[in-house]
Formats: C-alpha cells, structure tokens, sequence
C-alpha cells in the first residue's frame, strides 16, 4: 500500500493501480469509495480505536482520487515511483552480473591468480617479474562494456523523466 509518495490510493480503497486505474471512472472510484466506507465506517465498528483513521485515509484517497487535477498528479508519481524502483532493480541486476563476470574472469588481472599459473608452467622467477601487469585484454572488455551498458541504462531513465 505504500510507497515513497505515501499511500497508494487506488489499493486504499480496493482499486486496481497503476494504468488500470488511471482508466477508472468517476463513477467506478465514487462506487468503491461508497462499498469501503460502509464497511470502515466508524458507527459500524465502534469498538475499534482505529476506525475513525481508517475512515479518515479512505475519504482521504476518495478525494484524491475524484478530482482529475490531483489524481493526475498522483498518478504522474505512482508512475515516477515505479520507474525509480524498477532503475533500481536494474543497477542491482547489473552490479550483481558486473561481480559474476569479475569473479569468473578474475585469474584475467589477478596477480597471484596469473603467478601461480605460470609457476605451474614451471617458468622461472625472473620471468615471472618480467611478465606485464595483470590486467588483460578480457579485463578491460568486461570493464568496458559495464560502464557502456550502465551509461545506456542511466540515460534511458533520465530521457523519461
């Protein structure tokens, strides 16, 4: 029911979210708001210490809801909350497949990794202080096409706000 923006109106009072229910009529939210406040109100449950704040968030997002300035305006942040959660989940995505793809290719740029391998060769030392640094071709390909894909990413969300 919640997110960043606060609560979720269209769940509040038992309404599809998102574009669903942006395509909702008046009529359709007025009808929901009705069924849930018979339901909530607090003449109805007067044992209960939370009915009249429950009654409170339901003519809350009624409100909301059935004025098409603010409704567009909700939806604009639903819609922007949902990018921004889904952009995030990417990034996680990406770093989680940036540390595989490190971690298999690690004996690529890994000193000790690349030392053992040429000892076991049965190269000598002196060799083995001649041979170039550790980071190789396969390095900086994956290095490369991490920051290509995250800089593709990131401007495809900043060209949609």
């Amino acid at each position: 029911m919640n997110f960043a923006g606060g609560v979720d109106h269209y769940l509040v009072l038992g309404l599809p979210s998102g574009e669903e229910g942006a395509r909702l009529t008046e009529r359709e939210i007025t009808r929901a708001y009705k069924l849930k406040a018979l339901v909530l109100h607090p003449d109805k449950r007067p044992g209960d210490p939370n009915a009249h704040a429950d009654f409170l968030k339901i003519l809350a997002s009624y409100e909301t809801l059935v004025n098409p300035v603010s409704q567009r305006r909700f939806d604009e942040s639903l819609l922007w909350y949902r990018q921004r959660m889904e952009a995030e989940r990417q990034m996680q995505r990406l770093e989680a497949e940036r540390q595989r793809m490190e971690a298999e290719w690690k004996w690529c740029y890994d000193p000790l990794i690349v030392t053992e391998k040429q000892e076991r060769k049965g190269r000598r030392k002196e060799n083995l202080e001649q041979t170039p640094k550790p980071k190789t071709i396969q390095f900086q390909l994956i290095n490369h096409v991490y920051s290509v894909l995250l800089r593709q990413y990131l401007y495809s969300y900043t060209k949609i706000e």
